[in-house]
């Protein structure tokens, strides 16, 4: 029981770092360095498209995997999100805000090559509903990817 209580806590932690963590500094305005709110700005994206979209970067990218699991008497799927780099407590801490700027990086340039595609309407800017109905759409193409190449009975739901 023990086990799963910090497991559960591990896990809970590995998403608030590489989903919201993010969004709490954005709220600190610190001025020294880039901001998820200013990196937004700079992307042509409302805050909260910016946010759908790393979700989905982060995915594209191999940082966060997402699963799968049926609920064998309701048919509904529960997706699990799990943090693919989140560093060994033992990690020099340097290297670690190393790597941490270096993924940022690529993030935000795999955001920004995701956002002519979220653009619905053409306009050269992604609104917060553009963004969430991007990230809608491709968690629903990842769900019936697994689905139907490992299993196909999951996807149907009575």
């Amino acid at each position: 029981m023990k086990r799963t209580v910090f497991t559960f806590l591990y896990l809970m932690a590995a998403t608030t770092a590489v989903f919201y963590w993010p969004r709490i500094m954005a709220s600190f305005g610190n001025s020294e360095s880039e901001t998820p709110g200013t990196l937004a700005e700079e992307a042509r994206m409302d805050e909260t498209a910016y946010f759908a979209l790393r979700e989905v970067a982060s995915v594209q990218l191999g940082y966060v995997i997402i699963s799968y699991e049926l609920d064998e008497k309701s048919g509904h799927i529960k997706k699990h999100f799990t943090n693919a780099v989140c560093p060994s407590p033992q990690s020099d801490p340097d290297q670690v805000l190393a790597d941490q700027k270096i993924q940022s990086r690529v993030l935000h340039k795999q955001i920004l090559s995701l956002r002519p595609q979220a653009d619905q309407d053409g306009s050269g800017f992604v609104s917060g509903d553009e963004g969430s109905q991007y990230k809608d759409l491709y968690e629903s193409g990842h769900l019936a990817a697994h689905c139907f190449g490992q299993i196909f009975f999951c996807c149907v739901v009575p």
